[in-house]
């Protein structure tokens, strides 16, 4: 049984199995890459994605080499043809990435249909017991702190695909925190807000969920404390002072920053991150289809095709 971990960093090994190892990183992350995307590649892919800067005799003799390699580890888990490297998901393995996606998804999808059911405390119900086991799996960011030399295409799929299961892990957090507040569970709740605001500091919804989780808790000087904290931060980075609690004026600004990115004002990667997912959100109850159709222009002028397909009717 092949053991994938990419979450947090990585390891590779068979179980019950003398261990063989693989001869570099890009054997590494090209184990790793099938496994995740799980299709058939061409070799020509292949040899593009990670000796693009080498000339072709020589990239294709490397990929030739890390797929003998590869064999050692995971002969049973790969099918290779002259033309095309296939990962088997029929194969005996387990991998960390698919088992995350796999828990938030059915989490996901249940969790609100029990957040006013009442269970025994021992005994979740099964979405936030996903959800739970999800977060437990996420043990942090993909291939994280991984890197590899004069591989652009290969890094640009690690960045997609890292975001991707960071904003899973929000999503997750998010919904464990609605749970556990409606259920007067205030200490999971603040937990759960914390290991948030720890995968994206810039999320002052969450500041402000906080806050509310702390004073409700009779945490009133740990509530003033993380104000001073949002107040700090956003006035240091981006010269703002937190918002109140009416969310009309917050989608006014989150739209007026967009806007300033989409004009090349400001970071477009940063700008989204903080407050595109709250334009996402927020669209349907802000005030009037107006705001909704210039947050749909202003997506599309930044290529930001997930938010974009989030707010279409």
């Amino acid at each position: 049984m092949l053991e994938i971990h990419a979450l947090g960093g990585i390891t590779l090994r068979q179980v019950d199995r003398p261990q063989a190892g693989l001869h570099s990183r890009k054997e590494q992350a090209l184990l790793i890459y099938l496994a995740v995307t799980g299709t058939t590649h061409t070799r020509a892919h292949l040899t593009h994605l990670f000796w693009g800067d080498l000339a072709e005799p020589r990239a294709k003799a490397n990929l030739r080499r890390a797929l003998t390699h590869l064999r050692t580890l995971a002969a049973e888990n790969l099918t290779i043809t002259r033309q095309t490297v296939t990962f088997r998901r029929e194969s005996g393995y387990t991998l960390d990435v698919e088992q995350f996606e796999q828990a938030v998804q059915r989490g996901i999808s249940g969790w609100q249909a029990v957040v006013e059911a009442d269970y025994p405390v021992s005994e979740p119900p099964a979405p936030i017991a996903d959800l739970q086991t999800a977060l437990e799996i996420y043990r942090g960011n993909f291939l994280e702190g991984f890197t590899l030399r004069g591989c652009p295409a290969f890094d640009e799929w690690v960045i997609g695909q890292r975001e991707w299961l960071r904003q899973l892990a929000i999503e997750a957090l998010r919904a464990l925190i609605a749970f556990h507040q409606r259920r007067g569970e205030y200490p999971q709740a603040i937990d759960c807000a914390h290991r948030l605001l720890s995968l994206d500091l810039w999320l002052e919804e969450t500041h402000r969920e906080l806050m509310r989780l702390l004073a409700l808790s009779g945490q009133r000087s740990a509530a003033l404390a993380q104000y001073e904290q949002c107040r700090r931060l956003l006035s240091e980075e981006l010269g703002l002072a937190p918002q109140p609690e009416d969310p009309q004026p917050y989608f006014e600004r989150a739209l007026s920053l967009v806007q300033a990115a989409a004009a090349g004002r400001l970071p477009h990667g940063q700008v989204l991150r903080i407050y595109g997912g709250y334009l996402v959100r927020q669209g349907e109850t802000a005030r009037g289809e107006t705001y909704r159709r210039a947050a749909r222009e202003i997506f599309r002028q930044l290529g930001a095709t997930r938010e974009l397909e989030k707010m279409r009717d």
